[in-house]
């Protein structure tokens, strides 16, 4: 094998195989069927979205939340979401000015976690209750630890399944083996992890909403068509429409926000400011572009129809993405027997009912093959001979280039930033929406800095969770109303 097709196919364990290419993406994730068969103490009895392997349960799950977290549905939180990043430059402007005397520069993933979880919380449990990390750096800075660390824990039980299912036999054995691979997550004085707080309160209101009244009034106040004045109270509604989607759905997936989408929307936000600040030129297109795209107020906070003239600034989120993925676990799927193959599906390769195959080699039924994000992100098959290289221009449109149509429809295929198939990501919408305006608020409001890159392999989250951890930052605030 070349070393192109060794880089675009190659063995990870015994069975398991994760390529790169472009033909693999159009091979594997898309395949519903081919779901990972999880071993008998692996099976999750409670609400699962992504790790549910049941594809009809899941298929059903994914029609039922569909509206709920549509790209319009999630869109009339943006008013929840400019409040609280209001309140999070404010803070920031004031503790800014204090390091500016001291010139301390700040760990930029610690200070934008504590603006997404803000943000997650809003969104998901209503204004009145925010997290409140935007308020104490400490609790925040600890959180973002915590979470990194537990990262670690999964990429090594993630990248060994059978270990997974060991600890699971033997519990007592965990901190043993948490302290041999250096894994051990340590709680600080006071710790309550944030799933557990938001796990609490939407059972809370999950009660408190069925629990008055009956539920046939309850069913007649979901229809009476009133907005929402969260996601909880949306997807509560529904539990009272649907009888097949349980009340305990609708607190799990208000739950699974918090879980699924602080560390990963917090590494995509960090990765865009990194890029972005660390590139003069590129810097400075963002910062005309956000400061032409500002709201009249001065306030800092742009809202949802000005995000259309922040074209530039998008791409380089998404080229963020593209180069920095949030998560770099191969996404598995098992080559399935000939009995279970899907005739339907026209994107099944010629020989899928033997098999798969894929490069010249025939992958029997069995074998966990997936597809690694940071891999295919930067194949130059796919991305062009610059993959390697930030360069935002490759995601704008061009009506008179046709060609340049193309090559961005295949970017738009190709990427796996959100996964792929059906188990993409469902809480994409809402993620971007955050990103979208938290981003061009930053840059409108601070000369952000970037003090300190660590190398790559010196970063501790490069594994499954592939955010820029160690990144180190200055903000400046401009002169009021954002203007110099």
């Amino acid at each position: 094998m070349s070393n192109q097709a060794e880089l675009a196919f190659f063995r990870r364990a015994t069975s398991t195989l994760r390529p790169g290419a472009p033909d693999v993406f159009n091979n594997v994730p898309g395949h519903v069927n081919w779901l990972l068969r999880r071993q008998p103490g692996d099976q999750n009895a409670g609400f699962t979205i992504n790790g549910e392997v049941d594809i009809q349960r899941h298929r059903g799950h994914r029609r039922n939340i569909g509206a709920t977290y549509s790209a319009t549905s999630v869109r009339k939180y943006g008013p929840h979401i400019d409040d609280t990043l209001r309140r999070f430059v404010t803070k920031l402007r004031v503790s800014s000015q204090e390091n500016k005397v001291k010139s301390t520069a700040l760990d930029l993933a610690a200070l934008i976690y504590t603006a997404v979880v803000d943000c997650l919380g809003t969104v998901t449990l209503g204004p009145d209750w925010p997290p409140g990390l935007v308020d104490d750096a400490q609790v925040a800075a600890r959180h973002w630890e915590t979470g990194i660390n537990k990262w670690r824990q999964l990429s090594l039980c993630g990248s060994l399944p059978w270990l997974t299912r060991f600890l699971q036999a033997y519990p007592g054995l965990k901190p043993a083996v948490a302290a041999l691979g250096r894994l051990a997550v340590p709680k600080p004085k006071g710790y309550v992890p944030i799933e557990q707080t938001a796990g609490q309160l939407t059972k809370q209101r999950a009660s408190q909403f069925f629990g008055i009244g009956s539920t046939d009034a309850k069913k007649a106040d979901a229809e009476a068509g009133d907005q929402p004045e969260c996601m909880l109270e949306e997807l509560l509604r529904l539990a009272a429409r649907k009888p097949e989607f349980k009340p305990h759905h609708a607190t799990g997936m208000a739950t699974i926000n918090f879980i699924a989408g602080r560390d990963t929307t917090t590494a995509t936000a960090v990765a865009a400011l990194a890029l972005i600040s660390s590139d003069p030129a590129v810097k400075a297109r963002v910062e005309a572009e956000v400061r032409d795209a500002r709201n009249d107020d001065g306030d800092g906070i742009i809202i949802i129809p000005d995000l259309e003239k922040c074209r530039y600034t998008q791409a380089c989120i998404k080229e963020a993405m593209r180069v920095r993925p949030a998560l770099s676990l191969s996404m598995p799927r098992v080559v399935p027997p000939p009995s279970s193959t899907n005739n339907n599906n026209a994107r099944r390769s010629a020989g899928a009912e033997a098999g798969l195959q894929l490069h010249g080699h025939e992958l029997p039924p069995g074998t966990v093959v997936g597809v690694n994000p940071a891999a295919l992100h930067l194949n130059p098959a796919v991305f062009g001979p610059d993959a390697a290289s930030f360069r935002p221009e490759r995601w704008l449109h061009d009506d008179k280039d046709k060609d340049k149509d193309r090559a961005l429809l295949l970017l738009e295929r190709t990427s796996l930033a959100w996964g792929g198939g059906a188990h993409a990501c469902p809480g994409r919408h809402l993620a971007e929406l955050i990103v979208a305006r938290l981003v061009p608020l930053l840059v409108a409001e601070f000369d952000v800095e970037i003090a300190r890159v660590p190398r790559l392999e010196d970063m501790r989250s490069f594994n499954y969770f592939a955010t820029l951890t160690g990144v180190q930052a200055r903000l400046h605030p401009r002169r009021a109303g954002g203007r110099g």
